[in-house]
């Protein structure tokens, strides 16, 4: 199995992801994601990664009567993982268990590209490492 050892999470990564500014309204995401049957929406703002918001914040709000449309800053998790695209597999998925999050946002070598890796690509990358396709 040894082949499989640090290999680069950027081969397990949905890159091109979808962002949303911070002053997104929650409907706005909500639609979004529901389009392109995502979960996870890097928040960026001036360039820079601020922030990830999930379907999971959105069901919760959604279940408050807050008075006022809300917006992503106000939901979004402040202090994401994001991690760099050479960063090898094992030690992104033992970072997000032991932190009990649902992804990370994945930062090509050269800041040009913005990826996810969510708990379901650990799992797709688990299943092609125990049949060998890795």
């Amino acid at each position: 199995m040894s082949k499989f050892k640090n290999l680069p999470i950027q081969e397990f990564t949905t890159f091109d992801a979808e962002t949303c500014a911070p002053e997104t309204s929650l409907t706005l995401v909500k639609e979004t994601m529901s389009k392109g049957n995502f979960r996870h929406m890097p928040v960026v703002w001036e360039g820079k990664v601020i922030g990830m918001v999930s379907q999971r914040d959105l069901a919760l709000v959604e279940q408050l009567d807050i008075g006022r449309p809300l917006r992503v800053e106000d939901v979004m998790a402040k202090e994401p993982y994001i991690v760099s695209s050479t960063t090898p597999r094992e030690d992104v998925a033992l970072q997000m268990s032991e932190q009990k999050i649902g992804s990370a946002i994945v930062l090509s070598a050269d800041d040009s590209k913005l990826g996810v890796f969510t708990s379901t690509d650990a799992l797709n990358a688990l299943v092609e490492v125990v049949r060998g396709d890795v």
